[in-house]
């Protein structure tokens, strides 16, 4: 970036939705690549990895920047990318392949198979049981702890007093 030139921060919950919609994943075509070290020790914090990353340039002068974008839009979900670092550099040095075209594409493509496995995931879960569930955990108390236990068709939660 130029020297004098001003970047526009982007907000927190704008980072926090792409990265829930990237699945903690690069959005790179055939990447995947997972965006968090696990703590190899107790006293140890996870760390993300990950870069979210500008699809048309939050300043004038980046790479792919679009005059007609507003502020807002610049700084929203929809023109970021959540990649890991390689990728991240890649996108704004190799301008030629990464166009705009190319990332909206990827982003969606990526985007869409995240929602696809974690809905695959949740099988039929309703929404009302989930929100049961949750109920019951949120009012179980300090008293009660949960503990889970293998069984031949699946997981249970039991309770334990």
């Amino acid at each position: 970036m130029a020297q004098g030139s001003v970047r526009d921060r982007v907000p927190l919950a704008q980072e926090k939705v792409v990265i829930a919609r990237s699945g903690n994943k690069c959005a790179y075509p055939s990447c995947g690549l997972d965006l968090t070290i696990d703590p190899q020790h107790s006293g140890d914090q996870p760390k993300a990895t990950g870069k979210v990353a500008h699809i048309a340039a939050a300043s004038p002068g980046g790479p792919r920047y679009n005059a007609s974008m507003t502020k807002d839009q610049r700084g929203s979900a929809e023109n970021l990318i959540y990649l890991c670092g390689p990728h991240h550099d890649a996108i704004d040095s190799q301008l030629h392949h990464h166009t705009t075209a190319f990332l909206l594409d990827a982003k969606q493509s990526h985007e869409q198979a995240v929602e696809r496995a974690v809905r695959s995931a949740l099988g039929d879960v309703t929404y009302e049981e989930l929100e049961v569930v949750c109920t019951v955990i949120a009012n179980l108390g300090q008293s009660w702890r949960l503990s889970w236990s293998s069984r031949r068709n699946g997981e249970r939660c039991s309770e334990l007093r």
